[in-house]
């Protein structure tokens, strides 16, 4: 039987001093050449070495069981002074400057020729009287031993000494995980046995005895990892880089340097050429431009040397002349617009370039000569933008230290996440939901209340949307349809669904005319970005996500037009006036057959009925998923607003749940169940029959639940 202990030798005389030793207010006995008093320091290292403890009597002894750790050159930190026959030393300084430097003899001032001697015949009786006398003048000796510095394994140990007065203070220094099999690996969850010996090696016949036991436990904080930027990503994941790099996400702040203009990717048109031509005054140059926002896909905003956006009351650039919002779409120039242009305040700080960079903090200043702006490490949405900070995955890439969806919440967000409903949901280190993460900068004031003016839902509140409508409460997110690193404008590939695979029946059952998609009724151009398109008055130039419909003449905003309606008696939705007359009234000479919003509602009713009536006597009940395992969305078509009862039946006809009399708004909607009873209790496996009822409908479905 044995065991084995990791040793760390401090060794006053053999491998402490290795790079320096230094002494102060020494007081030193002539005759033994010992120090009595004063202080003394030395950097080196510590002798790496394990020990084997053997119950065999027969290794036991002076040295028994004790090995040093490996070294390349096969060689410790130390070894002797002496010549084969012991008769002289190999070697002596030729101008020690105190003590401590003559007390100890490194390889490197041989290696410097600060000595006299040979490693083979020592040092001549010549010599040695010639430099002797300096020795004596500092009452020190020659040192028994030359030390240098140890490689490999046993070079581990970094250690700082100090003796004062007797007592001696020992520091040492080593990675946690080197690596090597000859040392214990610290975990720092863990906790280590350990003991202290003191050894006096000017005599023989000593034993290693040790002190009681000790505890070893860490309390050291651990260093947070730091962002690395998105080029230290695409050695390893060049498909995503090279796809994310054609993306709009890159392009969402570039900073100017030296006076150069921006670079988009070709498929990009954004009419550059008139940007500085143009921009304010027309008298700028690159030189003047800290930065543009945007210029990918919409529109674009300059960013002077002040931080201030150029045009507006506060720039230095063009103060107060606006013509400072270049708007483009689909490769169409739609013009210069005056932005802000009465605003001091439209400093380039955190509050705006958090959604626009990756990294953002609230303290320091990404712009030199303009304090508290705060600072980014990207300009862009870059890969760590949606991953998270990268340093440890670079250091060691691994699925475990890398986030595949970073869930986080801007420093400014004083709800410290996202609310739905009234309910704030925070971000969790340890989560995965996509729809917090996009959400983090696809929303409008952090909630889902959607924002609204002029009569267009105001830009970036694609989360908004989505988590007021009813696909979020069926378990959709963003992922579902989109490949994030792949850009959808520009004929780009980043959709990766299509409605009719959910949708088979609704695509297969359309009466409209040719050339209509889902897209152009479901997700029509009702918000804006930069501009307003077409005759109609209702195209914009950002898709909606709100995807439902409600077929009425009714205005889907409330009365004074800041937000769409989403309440009891109209759930968020959109209005035929764009998802119909954007098309069939967005120019006369289209060939398109215009509408009046009357006749769109009329049309929109019964859309996907194959009498192409709308049925209000079904209810289109829906489960998913079924079978089940518990967590269970009902989903019911209500033709109408107003109070849903849902009762659930075993096979022998007794109800298991119910839940009666909640209001809903017309429209799809889905009721949640999570498989147990109504006192909390998980319902068997087995057949249950799920029936809904609003009004004088009722529908009927069967469930399997297994668990």
């Amino acid at each position: 039987e044995s065991g084995r202990a990791d040793m760390w030798h401090s060794k006053a005389a053999r491998t402490d001093a290795v790079i320096s030793a230094v002494g102060t207010d020494l007081v030193i006995d002539a005759a033994t050449s010992q120090i009595t008093a004063g202080s003394y320091s030395t950097l080196g290292y510590a002798d790496d070495k394990y020990v084997d403890i053997w119950l065999d009597d027969t290794q036991n002894g002076e040295d028994g069981g004790r090995y040093g750790d490996k070294a390349q050159s096969g060689k410790s930190s130390y070894s002797h002074n002496r010549i084969g026959d012991k008769s002289r030393p190999k070697f002596m300084e030729t101008a020690p400057v105190d003590f401590a430097d003559a007390m100890f003899l490194t390889q490197a001032e041989i290696d410097d020729g600060e000595v006299v001697g040979d490693a083979t015949t020592g040092v001549s009786d010549a010599d040695a009287a010639t430099y002797w006398p300096q020795y004596l003048a500092l009452n020190a000796i020659v040192p028994e031993r030359i030390l240098r510095v140890p490689e490999g394994s046993r070079g581990d140990l970094d250690l700082g000494t100090n003796w004062t007065d007797g007592t001696w203070t020992v520091e040492f220094s080593r990675e946690l995980l080197n690596g090597n099999d000859d040392d214990v690996q610290f975990d720092i969850l863990s906790e280590y046995l350990f003991n202290v010996a003191q050894l006096d090696n000017s005599r023989h016949g000593y034993e290693h005895r040790t002190s009681a036991n000790y505890i070893m436990s860490f309390n050291a904080a651990i260093e947070e990892p730091t962002f690395v930027g998105s080029d230290a990503c695409k050695g390893c994941h060049s498909d995503k880089y090279n796809d994310w790099v054609e993306s709009g996400h890159p392009y969402k702040f570039t900073i100017i340097e030296n006076g150069e203009a921006p670079t988009y990717p070709p498929e990009a048109i954004n009419f550059q050429s008139q940007y500085m031509d143009s921009l304010g005054d027309g008298s700028h140059t690159w030189n003047d431009i800290a930065g543009v926002i945007g210029g990918y896909g919409w529109k674009a905003r300059f960013i002077g040397t002040d931080g201030y956006v150029v045009g507006t009351a506060g720039s230095a650039f063009s103060t107060e002349l606006g013509h400072n919002q270049m708007n483009f779409f689909g490769g169409e120039d739609h013009g210069w617009v005056d932005y802000d242009v009465s605003k001091t305040t439209k400093l380039y700080n955190y509050g705006c370039f958090k959604c626009h960079t990756t990294g953002g903090e609230t303290e320091g200043t990404w712009l030199e000569g303009v304090d508290g702006l705060g600072t980014f490490t990207e300009g862009g949405i870059g890969c760590e933008g949606c991953h998270g900070p990268g340093s440890e995955h670079i250091g060691g890439p691994s699925s475990d230290n890398i986030d595949r969806v970073y869930e986080f919440a801007h420093q400014d967000n004083a709800l410290g996440g996202l609310e739905t409903y009234g309910v704030v949901q925070a971000p969790n280190p340890d989560g995965d939901d996509v729809n917090f993460l996009c959400g983090t900068c696809h929303n409008r004031g952090y909630t889902n209340k959607i924002d609204a003016s002029s009569g267009f839902v105001k830009h970036h509140e694609q989360w908004d949307e989505m988590m007021s409508g009813p696909h979020a409460d069926a378990g959709l997110t963003c992922l579902t349809c989109h490949n994030p690193h792949v850009r959808v404008i520009w004929d780009g590939d980043g959709i990766t669904k299509t409605c009719g695979q959910c949708h088979s029946e609704q695509v297969a059952t359309t009466n409209h005319s040719g050339g209509a998609t889902c897209l152009d009724c479901h997700m029509p151009y009702s918000s804006k970005s930069g501009t307003t398109r077409g005759a109609s008055g209702y195209k914009g130039d950002v898709r909606s996500h709100l995807l439902r419909i409600t077929p009425d003449t009714e205005s889907m905003f409330v009365e004074d037009g800041s937000a769409i309606r989403d309440d009891d008696t109209r759930g968020a939705s959109l209005s035929p006036a764009y998802s119909c007359l954007g098309c069939h009234n967005d120019d006369p000479a289209d060939g398109i057959p215009e509408k009046t919003l009357e006749a769109a509602a009329a049309g929109s009713i019964g859309m996907h009925s194959a009498t192409g009536v709308a049925d209000f006597n079904e209810l289109n009940l829906g489960i998913y998923p079924n079978p089940t395992s518990g967590e269970t969305r009902i989903s019911v078509n209500l033709p109408a607003s107003g109070k849903v009862s849902l009762s659930i039946y075993n096979a022998a006809g007794q109800v298991v749940y119910s839940k009666a009399g909640v209001s809903y708004p017309h429209g799809l909607q889905v009721i949640h169940w999570d498989g147990k009873s109504n006192t909390g209790e998980e319902i068997e496996s087995g057949y249950y029959f799920i029936k809904v009822s609003a009004g004088s409908l009722t529908s009927v479905e069967k469930i399997v639940l297994m668990r």
